[in-house]
């Protein structure tokens, strides 16, 4: 069943947390400084998945490089283990997921010390084991969020820092086709949506206000949010979804993205090039994607 709070402006009157926002400044700079130091994960996922998760997935990377990670780190649902594989300069210290197949994939990857099979409201780790949980893009799929922020602050050090990362409620006011809008063909993107919530398993959409409650009856609490994939990076996550599914629809049949490996080692610069602007936009109070910080 799907969830969804949209009052934001009543909510959001409640909760007045520190906005974390990149400093405004000119993009050519930020572009170069880009080119010449900063790690592009953009391009790193270019080469491994389809171009929209390449661009939303390395936003999450470029977000979370931000932050302070401090070990020992939970990674809660490690997929196939290729974000870890990109973000991770250093082996994760614990990694869990639900699917053993994917489990599989990760361990191949060899970027975690160790990694089990579980739910994350019945974590296999001790009280107070870890100063560090995240959690990328999980949170929204799970059905009992109350019993699983329990258990992550059961494991978490005191002081320690949750990061999680969801879909935010402007993702679906945006629709990943604004055009069909613009042509008064709304309910085609609501059709899209509903669409995408299947496919994805997705069941929350909340306001940060919202999250701030649900942290609250866990005894965590909301440090501050950023919202990240501004709208006009999401119009470019569209365009390419049909791909995209494509792509999907391989790695369940045949364990690989398409197009092959090969292909998109020597397109990703291309693309990365084309790009590279919607990866390093900065969003201020809203955009299709919500990371948040949240302390035990």
């Amino acid at each position: 069943m799907l969830t969804r709070d949209t009052g934001q402006a009543t909510r959001d009157a409640v909760y007045r947390p520190r906005y974390e926002i990149l400093p405004s400044i000119d993009i050519r700079a930020v572009f170069l400084y880009h080119l010449l130091m900063e790690r592009n994960y953009f391009r790193a996922y270019l080469k491994k998945a389809p171009i929209s998760q390449a661009l939303w997935r390395g936003l999450e990377c470029r977000h979370y490089k931000t932050l302070p990670l401090h070990r020992p780190l939970l990674d809660i649902g490690t997929g196939d283990g290729t974000f870890a594989a990109i973000f991770f300069a250093k082996k994760v210290d614990a990694g869990i997921d639900r699917d053993p197949r994917q489990l599989r994939l990760a361990s191949k990857k060899n970027v975690y010390k160790s990694l089990q099979q579980a739910q994350a409201n019945n974590l296999p780790f001790k009280d107070n084991t870890f100063r560090t949980v995240l959690s990328n893009c999980v949170i929204e799929h799970v059905a009992d969020q109350q019993s699983t922020f329990d258990e992550i602050r059961r494991v978490m050090k005191k002081g320690g820092r949750f990061y999680f990362t969801v879909p935010s409620i402007y993702r679906e006011r945006y629709s990943p086709f604004p055009w069909l809008r613009r042509l008064g063909l709304g309910f085609l993107c609501d059709a899209i949506n509903r669409l995408l919530r299947r496919v994805w398993l997705e069941r929350h959409f909340y306001t940060p206000a919202h999250w701030q409650r649900i942290l609250k009856r866990s005894r965590l609490k909301l440090v501050s949010h950023r919202y990240y994939c501004s709208k006009p990076a999401y119009a470019i996550y569209g365009l390419f979804l049909p791909t995209a599914f494509l792509s999907y629809l391989s790695k369940k049949l045949i364990n690989s993205w398409l197009p092959l490996r090969f292909v998109r080692r020597i397109t990703a610069p291309l693309w990365d090039i084309l790009l590279r602007r919607f990866y390093l936009q900065d969003c201020h109070k809203e955009g299709a994607g919500l990371l948040l910080v949240s302390e035990k």
